[in-house]
């Protein structure tokens, strides 16, 4: 989550590029089960930090502006509430496995 909100971050500050049609590419470094047999809600953050990568990609269509690119602002805002509603699900099984 924190590497999404820096890159959210970002895009509420700056206003001299636009972005379109492009995409953010997020990885999981890690053998497949990883993550559920070894991640708890207590884990570190920077153990995750290690894990995951959010890189943007696919810059064909970018321009300049001069204002806020909104648009890819509520994408991001929207992928960040989706990955916080996954992190609440995957801390309430796991506080139901204790």
């Amino acid at each position: 989550m924190n590497k999404l909100s820096s890159v959210s971050e970002w895009f509420s500050t700056q206003s001299y590029l636009s972005f379109h049609g492009s995409s953010l590419l997020i990885v999981f470094e890690g053998e497949p089960n990883y993550l559920m047999k070894n991640l708890t809600v207590t884990t570190e953050s920077r153990q995750l930090q290690k894990l995951v990568k959010v890189k943007m990609i696919d810059f064909v269509h970018v321009w300049e502006s001069s204002s806020i690119d909104k648009n890819y602002l509520e994408g991001l805002r929207s992928l960040e509430t989706y990955f916080s509603k996954l992190l609440d699900i995957f801390k309430a099984e796991n506080r139901g496995k204790s």
